[in-house]
């Protein structure tokens, strides 16, 4: 039972973040309508928030890492970007 609560929050979650991205991308593609931006342009902006939906899935990525303690946010941040740092040199 417990096991199937956490996968309806998660898919609950999901969707929220799903329907909260899907408004503010209608948003995007409402303002650039109004504002008769050319469809070239309109299809890059389309084409940069399907990205963003993939890579991010719409989550806010400072949010989750600012709500962690300063040791494992320093931890996460340097899992995530250790293949650029480690070719910085110090």
């Amino acid at each position: 039972m417990v096991i199937l609560g956490k996968v309806v929050n998660i898919l609950q979650n999901f969707d929220l973040n799903a329907a909260e991205f899907n408004s503010s991308r209608d948003m995007v593609s409402t303002f650039l309508r109004i504002r008769d931006v050319p469809l070239t342009l309109r299809r890059r902006v389309n084409v940069y928030f399907d990205a963003l939906w993939d890579k991010k899935r719409g989550m806010d990525e400072r949010e989750v890492i600012e709500t962690l303690p300063e040791f494992l946010r320093h931890d996460l941040l340097w899992s995530i970007n250790r293949h650029f740092l480690q070719k910085v040199p110090m």
